[in-house]
């Protein structure tokens, strides 16, 4: 991929690489260790052939470093706007581009938060852009937002939505952004990423709490589930308690990983599940609470022995139905990063795991269990690739885990095939070729066609609807 430069004469024009500039603030919830993860594979696309020149601009304190380190992002700057205002780093923004654009410019930004987005439409308002989307809208006010970004008329570029899966795109359109708006492309997932070197040190550390917080007995054959989310709600660990303490209440050894998420501290939680109707028969050390689950799936899943998915329900919470006041200023100035708007805004609660986490898992070779709702089903082929329930299925959920558990050569292969098509269909290179088509469509004012998984072996891990 290359872009002509078009103040050379017809006789003497030159190609040069395409610049693209990759804008993340890593300790927003909605970008993360796995949506720094994305980041470092489309980083990638700088190597191959040289075609396009990537800069990485990290916006936040010096954890947001640490954070993306971790993710495996190796090359980047970095920028703190005072009090986490946008509006505060403009300056320091624009002094950052004429740096690294050099003699020539930034052809096209591609931002990974709806925050970063702001930045990039005020900092270049003549820059295409794109984001990235993981995870359906937190709030009506920040899809009217988006929806508002991808119709404003009055910027001279265009900005493109690029949903990771089917689910979330239809998530984000039925909260008002036009379909034609929104695109997907298949993320990637870096199998060399995954260590299994760390099962044994995170075992260990997993038993010592159990002992500590009243767990009778773990040993060499106590079931480990891990709970995947990429942000847990108090329904997520609830549901999660409720499964593990009839799971219990059967017979079998079972412990359950959870990520704390934005339930801090979770141990108060935790030790209420203790007199929680349906969790009888568990303690504090059978419920574990290491988030580390989420922000470093690669290190942790290889260590549990199943992961679960627990449903997708969303709703509209009625304690704040009031309609709010919209504003850019109110984005870019928010000392929240999932917030939109004036005030506290209405959230979409839901508890949709995510895609990312479900491939993480896949890619570190452990079976899955959940329930057969649109945005896991779209993933996971039940009895091929995991094992699925009907929503809402409690019980039948425990039976999957059993199966798992006293079925070696269906534990074995569910996590071979979920592997091996992580691997097949969710490739890095896969991934960067993708949004190199898309770039170059995108900076010639292209309509933007984003070409398919390959529909092989009838699996709906393909990602087909």
């Amino acid at each position: 991929m290359a872009v002509v430069d078009s103040n050379a004469t017809s006789g003497d024009a030159v190609s040069r690489r395409l610049q693209v500039l990759h804008i993340a603030d890593p300790l927003n919830p909605s970008v993360g260790t796995c949506g720094c993860a994305l980041i470092a594979c489309a980083d990638g696309t700088s190597s191959r052939q040289a075609r396009i020149l990537t800069h990485i601009l990290l916006i936040g304190p010096a954890a947001s470093e640490r954070l993306a380190s971790v993710a495996g992002v190796s090359t980047h700057d970095r920028i703190s706007p005072p009090h986490g205002s946008q509006w505060a780093g403009l300056s320091a923004f624009r002094r950052y581009v004429r740096r690294v654009s050099g003699s020539g410019k930034i052809d096209l930004v591609h931002a990974w938060s709806l925050r970063s987005l702001s930045l990039a439409t005020i900092g270049l308002p003549t820059t295409p852009t794109v984001i990235t989307l993981t995870h359906g809208p937190d709030s009506h006010e920040s899809a009217r937002w988006l929806a508002a970004v991808v119709t404003a008329q009055s910027r001279s570029a265009r900005t493109t939505a690029l949903a990771i899966s089917n689910s979330v795109k239809r998530e984000w359109v039925q909260s008002g952004v036009p379909q034609a708006s929104v695109h997907v492309v298949r993320p990637g997932i870096d199998l060399a990423h995954v260590r299994h070197t760390h099962r044994d040190t995170l075992r260990k550390q997993w038993s010592d709490w159990a002992v500590q917080h009243g767990a009778a007995s773990w040993s060499d054959d106590t079931q480990v589930v891990g709970v995947l989310a990429d942000d847990v709600r108090r329904l997520d660990l609830l549901r999660a308690a409720r499964v593990l303490g009839l799971s219990r209440l059967a017979g079998p050894d079972v412990a359950m990983i959870v990520p704390a998420g934005r339930l801090k501290p979770a141990y108060r939680l935790v030790r209420g599940l203790e007199r929680s109707d349906g969790t009888a028969g568990i303690s504090a050390g059978h419920f574990i609470v290491d988030d580390r689950i989420r922000t470093e799936p690669w290190n942790v899943l290889p260590a549990v022995d199943a992961a679960l998915i627990l449903g997708d329900d969303t709703h509209e919470p009625a304690t704040d139905s009031r309609p709010r006041a919209l504003g850019l200023r109110a984005l870019m100035g928010t000392s929240s990063s999932r917030q939109v708007g004036i005030g506290t805004p209405r959230q979409i609660e839901t508890t949709s795991p995510g895609a990312l986490p479900m491939l993480w898992a896949a890619a570190a070779g452990v079976p899955i269990v959940g329930e057969a709702c649109y945005a896991v089903s779209e993933m996971i082929e039940s009895g091929h690739s995991g094992l699925l329930t009907i929503p809402g299925d409690d019980r039948g959920l425990i039976r999957r885990l059993t199966e798992l558990r006293t079925d070696a050569q269906a534990h074995w292969r569910l996590a071979d095939t979920a592997r091996s098509e992580a691997f097949s269909f969710f490739s890095p290179s896969r991934y960067r070729r993708d949004l190199e088509i898309v770039y170059e469509q995108i900076v010639q004012g292209q309509t933007v066609d984003v070409p398919d998984l390959p529909m092989t072996g009838g699996l709906a891990f393909s990602g087909r609807m």
